[in-house]
């Protein structure tokens, strides 16, 4: 097994024009293990990691990206998610799969087909919902959309990977989207129980909009199937309305988390609140709802953050997160805003499962190295980089 501190050791010593995008992934996963107490997972996890980013691992930072990833505002191909209100404290990662040499929508899509047949092979995941609905969502030649595919698994505090897909509603046009789901649930047996929820969820006609649909990788009677809805220009109170048939989400309580998380009860122009509906196949119901924030945006740094974070845990909560934070970080957490993008709160009874999404910043990082040698950004401007971006969350 690895060695955590010797790990930690090549990292640093490597120049960081000469680090790899697996060694910034590997880095900071050992990291966030170290924090949590949980090493012993060290070993299983990079096995995880090193099956899901075989296509881009090698790829040095320092020669920018070459797809722009969706997962992060940077476009580093990956994301860390820890969920801390549980018996336990459950990471997670989320990936792209892309092809370096001629990257596209489609090349990710086989490249994913690859993924799957090794996780299939190793008894992994299961892909009985996953081929009910694949065909909906595989991508055209002419397709435009921001991604095709995205992985996320389960690295510690659970006692499987549990494989979860990510697929782009928006993948023929933001037009077709709800009704690309509303097909897929379909398909899945899950269709009654969407269409009571459809109208509430998506009333703000072109405003509320699905942006993702994910499924659990599993041929288990409880897999579930998610739809992600972005509330664009929303305020506390309309995403109060959509949240009201879901139990735990009183409007006083969605209310309080929007001022405590993102300073005010809206609207929220610069990135929107997005809500995500689980429903389990089993059941044929609502099975978990969760209230995404997107707190990188409304707050002025990553430390006033955390700090509104840390209250919403309990103590010793508290001192694992900060921890893990702080070990993860590169930079310190005053010098702005990034690193924590969303939190998530899910009602659960007597207590709030909150879940924290971390951005490695890898590029970001390379900027900021290389403008303070004047060489400028990585290969894309910044108006490049804005340019196909989406509500995107960190979707694990």
């Amino acid at each position: 097994m690895l060695e955590l501190d010797t790990f930690g050791d090549v990292f640093f010593q490597s120049k960081p024009s000469k680090r790899t995008l697996g060694q910034q992934l590997d880095s900071r996963l050992a990291r966030l293990l170290g924090a949590l107490g949980q090493s012993e997972h060290l070993e299983h996890a990079l096995r995880t990691v090193e099956l899901l980013t075989g296509s881009w691992r090698d790829q040095l930072v320092s020669a920018g990206p070459r797809w722009s990833s969706d997962i992060t505002d940077d476009h580093s191909p990956f994301e860390f998610s820890l969920a801390l209100g549980g018996a336990s404290q459950v990471l997670r990662v989320l990936t792209e799969p892309q092809d370096l040499e001629q990257p596209s929508l489609r090349a990710s899509w086989r490249l994913a087909a690859d993924i799957h047949e090794e996780l299939a092979s190793k008894g992994s995941a299961g892909f009985i919902g996953y081929d009910k609905v694949s065909a909906l969502f595989e991508p055209k030649d002419s397709d435009q959309g921001a991604f095709s595919i995205w992985h996320s698994a389960i690295l510690a505090g659970a006692k499987k990977a549990n494989f979860k897909v990510y697929l782009n509603p928006a993948i023929h046009g933001t037009a077709d989207a709800a009704r690309l789901v509303s097909e897929a649930l379909a398909r899945l047996g899950l269709g009654a129980a969407w269409q009571a929820l459809e109208k509430t969820v998506l009333a703000r006609t072109g405003l509320d909009q699905v942006i993702y649909f994910s499924l659990d990788l599993t041929d288990d009677a409880d897999a579930r199937a998610k739809v992600y809805v972005a509330h664009h220009h929303g305020t506390a109170s309309d995403v109060a309305r959509v949240l009201s048939q879901c139990p735990g989400f009183a409007a006083e309580d969605v209310g309080r988390w929007f001022q405590h998380l993102l300073g005010s009860q809206g609207p929220f122009p610069a990135r929107p609140p997005i809500t995500c509906f689980a429903l389990r196949r089993a059941a044929h119901d609502l099975h978990t709802t969760t209230l995404h924030l997107p707190v990188r945006c409304y707050a002025p740094d990553d430390f006033d953050i955390a700090r509104r974070i840390c209250t919403l845990l309990s103590f010793p909560r508290r001192v694992s997160y900060m921890r893990a934070l702080t070990e993860f970080a590169e930079r310190p957490l005053q010098n702005g805003s990034g690193i924590q993008t969303y939190a998530s709160l899910r009602a659960s009874p007597g207590r709030e499962a909150v879940t924290v999404y971390l951005a490695p910043q890898v590029y970001s990082s390379m900027d900021m190295l290389k403008e303070e040698a004047g060489v400028g950004l990585l290969g894309y401007s910044r108006e490049h980089r804005s340019s196909r971006q989406t509500e995107h969350r960190g979707a694990t």
